[in-house]
Protein backbone atom coordinates (compact mmCIF):
# COMPACT_ATOMS: atom_id res chain seq x y z
CA UNK A 1 0.00 0.00 0.00
CA UNK A 2 1.50 3.04 -1.19
CA UNK A 3 -0.83 5.12 -0.31
CA UNK A 4 -3.98 5.80 2.38
CA UNK A 5 -6.36 6.95 -0.65
CA UNK A 6 -6.52 8.33 -3.90
CA UNK A 7 -5.94 12.28 -2.95
CA UNK A 8 -2.24 11.29 -2.10
CA UNK A 9 -1.94 9.65 -5.69
CA UNK A 10 -3.51 12.54 -7.42
CA UNK A 11 -1.38 14.91 -5.15
CA UNK A 12 1.62 12.76 -6.84
CA UNK A 13 0.37 12.83 -10.10
CA UNK A 14 0.42 16.80 -9.63
CA UNK A 15 4.13 16.74 -9.01
CA UNK A 16 4.91 13.84 -11.69
CA UNK A 17 2.88 15.00 -14.51
CA UNK A 18 3.61 12.18 -16.53
CA UNK A 19 1.80 9.61 -18.92
CA UNK A 20 3.65 7.08 -17.91
CA UNK A 21 2.59 6.61 -14.09
CA UNK A 22 -0.63 5.17 -13.34
CA UNK A 23 -2.30 3.10 -10.87
CA UNK A 24 -2.43 -0.72 -9.56
CA UNK A 25 -5.68 -0.09 -7.29
CA UNK A 26 -6.94 -3.01 -5.03
CA UNK A 27 -10.77 -2.43 -4.69
CA UNK A 28 -10.76 -3.77 -1.11
CA UNK A 29 -8.72 -1.31 -0.11
CA UNK A 30 -10.31 1.73 -1.54
CA UNK A 31 -13.76 0.07 -0.06
CA UNK A 32 -12.12 0.28 3.46
CA UNK A 33 -11.67 4.42 3.07
CA UNK A 34 -15.34 3.94 1.82
CA UNK A 35 -14.24 5.37 -1.68
CA UNK A 36 -14.38 2.89 -4.37
CA UNK A 37 -16.88 4.09 -6.79
CA UNK A 38 -15.26 7.44 -6.30
CA UNK A 39 -11.85 6.67 -6.32
CA UNK A 40 -12.40 5.03 -10.21
CA UNK A 41 -13.84 8.61 -10.73
CA UNK A 42 -10.72 10.60 -9.34
CA UNK A 43 -8.22 8.57 -10.93
CA UNK A 44 -9.60 7.97 -14.35
CA UNK A 45 -7.08 7.27 -17.00
CA UNK A 46 -4.61 7.06 -14.41
CA UNK A 47 -6.49 3.52 -13.12
CA UNK A 48 -4.69 0.94 -15.35
CA UNK A 49 -5.25 -2.31 -13.22
CA UNK A 50 -7.72 -3.39 -10.89
CA UNK A 51 -7.31 -6.13 -8.18
CA UNK A 52 -10.92 -7.30 -7.55
CA UNK A 53 -12.03 -8.60 -4.21
CA UNK A 54 -14.64 -8.64 -2.20
CA UNK A 55 -15.26 -7.89 1.69
CA UNK A 56 -17.91 -7.93 4.48
CA UNK A 57 -17.13 -4.51 5.28
CA UNK A 58 -16.33 -5.58 8.99
CA UNK A 59 -13.36 -7.48 8.90
CA UNK A 60 -13.19 -9.45 5.89
CA UNK A 61 -11.50 -8.45 2.57
CA UNK A 62 -10.52 -11.54 0.56
CA UNK A 63 -13.34 -12.65 -0.62
CA UNK A 64 -14.25 -13.62 -3.73
CA UNK A 65 -15.98 -11.28 -6.26
CA UNK A 66 -19.72 -11.34 -5.55
CA UNK A 67 -19.75 -12.85 -2.26
CA UNK A 68 -19.05 -9.88 -0.18
CA UNK A 69 -20.86 -6.50 0.39
CA UNK A 70 -19.10 -4.25 -1.96
CA UNK A 71 -21.64 -2.79 -5.24
CA UNK A 72 -19.89 -4.64 -8.31
CA UNK A 73 -22.54 -3.02 -10.51
CA UNK A 74 -21.46 0.66 -9.41
CA UNK A 75 -18.23 -0.61 -9.84
CA UNK A 76 -18.22 -2.13 -13.32
CA UNK A 77 -20.66 1.54 -14.32
CA UNK A 78 -18.06 3.25 -12.85
CA UNK A 79 -15.57 1.72 -14.83
CA UNK A 80 -16.99 1.96 -18.01
CA UNK A 81 -17.87 5.88 -17.42
CA UNK A 82 -14.06 6.25 -17.24
CA UNK A 83 -13.25 4.00 -19.85
CA UNK A 84 -10.84 1.95 -18.40
CA UNK A 85 -8.73 -0.60 -20.60
CA UNK A 86 -6.63 -1.97 -18.10
CA UNK A 87 -5.88 -5.52 -16.87
CA UNK A 88 -8.95 -6.56 -14.48
CA UNK A 89 -7.33 -9.31 -11.93
CA UNK A 90 -9.38 -11.41 -9.37
CA UNK A 91 -7.67 -11.79 -6.31
CA UNK A 92 -8.04 -13.05 -2.73
CA UNK A 93 -6.40 -15.97 -0.48
CA UNK A 94 -7.28 -18.24 1.77
CA UNK A 95 -9.80 -19.74 0.02
CA UNK A 96 -10.76 -22.97 -0.48
CA UNK A 97 -12.31 -24.34 -3.81
CA UNK A 98 -10.18 -21.72 -5.10
CA UNK A 99 -10.98 -23.26 -8.47
CA UNK A 100 -14.55 -22.56 -8.47
CA UNK A 101 -14.28 -19.05 -7.00
CA UNK A 102 -11.95 -18.09 -9.56
CA UNK A 103 -15.05 -19.74 -12.36
CA UNK A 104 -17.78 -17.77 -10.50
CA UNK A 105 -16.26 -14.91 -10.06
CA UNK A 106 -15.37 -14.58 -13.44
CA UNK A 107 -18.84 -15.44 -14.55
CA UNK A 108 -20.31 -12.90 -12.01
CA UNK A 109 -17.76 -10.10 -13.69
CA UNK A 110 -18.32 -10.88 -17.04
CA UNK A 111 -22.10 -11.25 -16.66
CA UNK A 112 -22.26 -7.33 -15.21
CA UNK A 113 -20.05 -6.20 -17.80
CA UNK A 114 -21.83 -7.38 -20.58
CA UNK A 115 -25.05 -6.19 -18.92
CA UNK A 116 -24.53 -2.98 -17.15
CA UNK A 117 -24.54 0.09 -18.76
CA UNK A 118 -22.30 3.36 -18.44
Amino acid sequence: VMTGHTDSLLRLFDHIPDDNIGVNMDISWTYIQREDGLAIYKLGKKLWHIHARDGDALSCYMLPVGEGTLNWENIIRALKRVGFDGYFSLEWAHVDNSEKWAKESQLYVKKLIDTIEP
